[in-house]
């Protein structure tokens, strides 16, 4: 889902003059969800986290400044449960995290909440994901790509470039170049023009985020 097809998460309004509770229900869709009766009419859906904090059952008169705050106390739970959807699919850094919550239009103390929920979790961290992510990139993609994808996503700039260093899987970074530079030559093996050849060499593996110089050189040693 691109982030333009994010629907927000929208709060309902609340009966305004409240209501007595004549029943709670679980739904059958989400098991994790209740449906609040008041004079017999179905009013809103709750967490039962909400629902057992606050002791709804049968009987109890709420107002419609009480529904309104269980309501937006709900929010947290749709909100933590959209993001434990959007990081099932893969890892995702903080910032990526926070960027999504915004575009469900959840409020700062809400969505401060639902981050240190997924870090006590474990399931965001800004080191883990860079060495993760690098370690992958850089199998096909050069140092300086790989930092800029990076930085993009949120990791800072000084340890997303330390941990391309550290990651780098490559025993003899000069070997490797090599290789490289030779599959890249070697692709453009139709162009009879040998500085042409060597440009789109060139401009190919800038593009992959190879620095010029490393690329150079390596071109000056297959021309031997």
């Amino acid at each position: 889902m691109s982030l333009a097809q994010i629907k927000p998460i929208i709060v309902p309004d609340p009966p305004p003059a409240g209501g007595t509770v004549t029943s709670v229900s679980w739904q059958k869709k989400d098991p994790n969800r209740c449906s609040i009766f008041l004079d017999d009419a179905f009013a809103f859906g709750l967490h039962v986290d909400v629902v057992t904090a606050h002791g709804l059952r049968k009987g109890v008169v709420l107002t419609g400044e009480t529904c309104s705050n269980l309501l937006h106390e709900d929010v947290y739970h749709r909100a933590l449960k959209r993001i434990l959807g959007y990081l099932a699919y893969k890892p995702r850094t903080e910032k990526e995290l926070l960027d999504r919550l915004r575009r469900l239009q959840v409020n700062a103390t809400t969505s401060e909440q639902v981050m240190d929920k997924v870090r006590s979790m474990q399931l965001v961290n800004d080191e883990r994901y860079a060495e993760e992510f690098a370690s992958s990139r850089l199998r096909a993609y050069g140092p300086r790509r790989v930092v800029r994808e990076l930085v993009q996503k949120g990791i800072p700039e000084t340890m997303a470039e330390k941990t391309v260093t550290r990651c780098n899987p490559h025993d003899d970074p000069h070997e490797h170049m090599a290789q490289v530079v030779q599959k890249a030559y070697t692709r453009y093996r139709s162009e009879n023009d040998p500085h042409k050849r060597a440009e789109k060499t060139v401009r190919y593996l800038m593009r992959r985020g190879y620095e010029l110089e490393h690329i150079r050189s390596a071109l000056t040693q297959i021309a031997k």
